[in-house]
């Protein structure tokens, strides 16, 4: 619950941050990156966490984005290891190119 907390909270940074950044092209999406734990032991909580994260994304993008801007998630399956938090965020902001992680 609090992890969910925690996403949610971020997500609104990420709309209010969104709000004072400079204007970018109308066809460059917002790139949202996590990891979260889709296999393991909390795997129910994390699968029930990304349909509520796409429902958003999809109901934001559906209203014309943030700023114009389409959303897309980047995200990959943590298992819950901390070691592999580490791994994927920073492949996220690498290689996938993230706005925000």
């Amino acid at each position: 619950m609090q992890i969910m907390r925690r996403l949610i909270g971020a997500l609104a940074a990420v709309a209010l941050c969104g709000i004072a950044a400079p204007p970018a092209s109308a066809a460059e999406p917002i790139k949202i990156g996590f990891s979260m734990a889709m296999t393991g032991g909390v795997a129910q909580n994390g699968k029930q966490l990304l349909i509520a994260l796409q429902l958003w994304r999809d109901d934001v993008n559906a209203k014309g984005g943030l700023l114009g801007r389409p959303v897309e998630f980047v995200y990959y399956d943590d298992d819950c290891v901390a070691k592999l938090v580490f791994h994927w965020c920073s492949k996220i902001l690498r290689a996938a190119g993230a706005t925000f992680v």
